[in-house]
């Protein structure tokens, strides 16, 4: 019917009332780029509407959050594991805007306890990664609807949902990425931290809050 009509409405036809958001005519290269824009700036959000109104405290995984969950062992057994500097500046950037800041990690390797000292990270190694964490909030007077908990894992799932937003990093495990109120685009160790805390500063500074 196209190609006998010559042109786009040729055919069975239909009314469909598009919604202002989508209402976006592309005719041309640029209108796709700018359609493209609008669509991203709305997905941004819908992302940061998953942030508590406030954030004072971020408690988190060390494997797969600020590492890329990879280990690197060498003849003598010695691990080591890759981080991104990105989470670092991200961390400290944070900690200067007074978000506490804890990592639980059921690792009793020393690299996670050697990269928490250089990032000035409070860590503590435990099994009991839920009541571990509510004790550490109820010290500190801390509400756990103003935390957030980043995890990519099985054992990282209850404090994802006892806590106001729940974050995985793009490449967590299917547990983790079903409990989660918001899924990160950066995968662990590769900057995730850094992605989290731009969100929060938009959030907090009313950004990308439009519908």
């Amino acid at each position: 019917a196209f190609i006998r009509e010559r042109h786009r409405f040729a055919g069975r036809t239909a009314v469909y009332e598009i919604p202002p958001e989508r209402s976006v005519e592309i005719d041309d290269e640029l209108d796709f780029f700018l359609a493209e824009a609008l669509l991203r700036r709305r997905l941004q959000g819908e992302r940061t509407a998953a942030l508590p109104s406030r954030v004072e405290a971020i408690v988190m995984d060390f494997d797969g959050v600020l590492t890329d969950n990879r280990v690197l062992v060498n003849e003598a057994g010695v691990e080591a594991a890759w981080c991104h500097r990105g989470d670092g500046w991200a961390l400290a950037r944070l900690k200067e805007n007074g978000v506490r800041l804890l990592v639980l990690s059921s690792e009793t390797n020393p690299v996670v306890r050697r990269r928490c000292e250089k990032l000035g990270l409070e860590c503590v190694v435990t099994g009991e990664k839920l009541e571990t964490m509510l004790a550490w909030l109820r010290r500190r007077g801390i509400d756990p609807a103003f935390t957030l908990y980043v995890g990519n894992d099985e054992p990282d799932v209850p404090c994802m949902r006892a806590v106001g937003c729940g974050v995985a990093p793009a490449d967590a495990a299917p547990a983790a990425l079903a409990a989660a109120h918001l899924v990160l685009e950066t995968p662990g160790g590769h900057g995730c931290l850094r992605e989290l805390a731009e969100l929060i500063r938009r959030h907090q500074n009313g950004e990308g809050n439009e519908r």
